[in-house]
């Protein structure tokens, strides 16, 4: 038999006095397995949450490998072509558009891996859909927001290295040469 109570107070102040109450009816009664509402609910959705916590961590080390690749990627690129920018900078082009000029290039590798990561991950949402319980497969909040969240680490990725190619002494790069 399973006896469900609602109270206001807290749930585990009441039951020595359920206790109290079901010996009053019936002496034999054992009173096995007392649980709160809100633990029956955690361990039915146990399982489901540590799926969740894993997917959530997997996804994070996921951003910060994309993220040190690209800065990676980048700042690579950067120290290959320190004569050229100290040449542009010595020739009159300003350390902003150097710096716009570098984030170009890095967020245009970021938005192909944005499109072909957006595709891949409608096609699998719309396979996987019949797992999706009352979700909508493509849900265009959580897509803006996971696409929103890439760029804005890959633009700080791809910053960082601008921002050092824009500093560079256009005399010091071209006597290294």
């Amino acid at each position: 038999m399973t006896l469900l109570v609602q109270t206001w107070r807290d749930p585990r102040s009441i039951v020595a006095t359920i206790s109290r109450l079901a010996r009053d009816v019936d002496p034999a009664m054992p009173l096995l397995d007392v649980q709160t509402l809100a633990q029956r609910v955690g361990a039915a959705t146990r399982q489901e949450r540590l799926v969740a916590l894993l997917s959530t961590l997997f996804g994070g080390l996921a951003l910060v490998l994309a993220a040190v690749g690209l800065y990676g990627i980048t700042a690579y690129a950067v120290a290959r072509r320190r004569a050229e920018f100290g040449v542009r900078l010595a020739l009159g082009a300003s350390p902003g558009g150097l710096r716009r000029l570098i984030l170009f290039e890095g967020l245009t590798l970021v938005a192909l891996g944005l499109v072909v990561g957006l595709v891949a991950a409608g096609a699998t949402a719309q396979t996987l859909s019949h797992l999706l319980f009352g979700l909508q497969p493509i849900d265009p909040a959580a897509f803006g927001i996971a696409a929103a969240t890439l760029v804005s680490v890959a633009t700080i990725a791809a910053y960082l290295p601008a921002r050092e190619a824009a500093q560079v002494d256009p005399i010091v790069a071209l006597r290294s040469e």
